[in-house]
C-alpha cells in the first residue's frame, strides 16, 4: 500500500482531491477531439475531428479546477470538403463570427467510487450551455490524460439546420487530453 502523503492529490487535511494538483498544458500534438453525428435518417454516422485544439488546466489541492479547452472551429474534417465548408458556416458553428469552441471546467468530483465528473460550460456558436462530463482519468507522471465521451443536442447551440429531418439532432463529442505539467 502507498504512503498517502506521497500521493499529489491529498491535501494536508486528508481530503483527496479527484486530480493531482498542479498546472496543465494541452499536448495538441497527443489530444483529439471528436464528434460523430447519425445522418440519412440514421442510416449512416458522419464522424469528424478538429485539428486545432489548445487549453490549460489548473487543479488547487482541494481539487477546485479552472481553465479552458479550445478547439478551432475553423479546424473541423469530416474528409469531406464541401460538408466541412457547411459546418464551418453560420448553419453550425459560425466559425468566422465563433472561431472556437470552448469548454470551461468549474468542478470536478468524485462519483461512484473511482468515477468523475466535471461540471462546466460549452460554447459552441456564441451559445454556452452547462455540460457535465463523465472523466476517465490516468496519471503516468509526468502525463495527466482526461478522456470524455457525452451526447449534446445540437439545436441547444443553435444548429438547427435539419432539412427533410435528415440530419439527426444529438452529436456525440469525444474528447481526449494529454496534458503536462506547465513549464514556469
Amino acid at each position: 500500500m502507498s504512503d498517502p502523503s506521497s500521493d499529489p492529490a491529498a491535501t494536508s487535511g486528508g481530503a483527496v482531491a479527484p486530480l493531482p494538483a498542479g498546472e496543465w498544458t494541452l499536448d495538441p500534438d497527443s489530444s483529439s477531439a471528436e464528434f460523430a453525428v447519425r445522418h440519412f435518417w440514421g442510416l449512416i454516422t458522419v464522424r469528424g475531428h478538429f485539428n486545432g485544439i489548445e487549453g490549460e488546466l489548473s487543479i488547487d489541492p482541494a481539487g477546485a479546477v479552472a481553465g479552458e479547452l479550445r478547439i478551432d472551429a475553423a479546424s473541423v474534417d469530416t474528409g469531406n470538403k464541401q460538408r466541412d465548408k457547411h459546418l464551418r458556416s453560420a448553419d453550425f458553428f459560425g466559425a468566422d463570427e465563433h472561431p472556437q469552441v470552448v469548454y470551461t471546467p468549474s468542478a470536478v468530483r468524485r462519483v461512484d467510487g473511482s468515477g468523475l465528473e466535471m461540471d462546466g460550460g460549452l460554447a459552441i456558436a456564441g451559445h454556452e450551455e452547462p455540460l457535465t462530463l463523465r472523466l476517465d482519468a490516468d496519471h503516468a507522471a509526468p502525463v495527466l490524460t482526461l478522456r470524455a465521451t457525452t451526447v449534446v443536442d445540437r439545436r441547444l447551440f443553435g444548429m438547427n439546420w435539419r432539412p427533410l429531418g435528415i440530419a439527426h439532432n444529438d452529436a456525440t463529442l469525444t474528447v481526449e487530453a494529454h496534458m503536462s505539467p506547465t513549464a514556469a
